[in-house]
């Protein structure tokens, strides 16, 4: 004996088929939300590098366009040298400058309030990657890397 919530089966059955359709979409839409950058522990995952054998597009990808490109022959041999030059952050830290002396007025009291707060300052060294990437034949075969010229950036009284 079956019992019968609706006068209809087939209303029934679209109804059940909704739910479980409906089901699979919003477990797509979570499970899909789950992907990161980052493991359980969260910390940050390996940053993408160029390795040897990567195509160019791989290559592309990670860097961007190159500066520049350099068709080299030898012998019936021909070849392509991208060079490129970034601007990174080689290193940064915040250090501590101390505290300063701050008032205002508390709306709710209407009392002139001093607080202590600390002064923080950014120190950090900025400088440029030159790289010379070799192609032959649509693969990475080898590269050259160098550090450019270091900049030091000190910004004081940051809080």
């Amino acid at each position: 004996m079956r019992l019968k919530l609706f006068g209809n089966d087939s209303l029934l059955k679209a109804v059940a088929k909704l739910i479980f359709a409906s089901s699979l979409v919003a477990s797509c839409i979570v499970l899909a939300g789950c992907e990161t950058t980052s493991n359980s522990a969260g910390a940050l995952q390996e940053p993408l590098t160029v390795v040897v054998g990567m195509t160019e597009a791989e290559v592309i990808a990670i860097l961007g366009e190159p500066m520049k490109v350099e068709e080299v022959y030898h012998d019936t041999a021909s070849a392509q040298i991208w060079h490129y030059e970034k601007d990174v952050v080689l290193s940064s830290t915040i250090e501590s400058d101390g505290e300063q002396e701050r008032s205002y007025y508390d709306q709710k009291t209407g009392v002139l309030v001093t607080v202590r707060e600390p002064i923080f300052r950014n120190e950090s060294i900025r400088g440029k990657i030159i790289a010379e990437l070799l192609f032959a034949e649509g693969k990475l075969v080898a590269m050259k890397e160098k550090e450019g010229a270091r900049e030091y950036d000190v910004n004081h009284g940051q809080r």
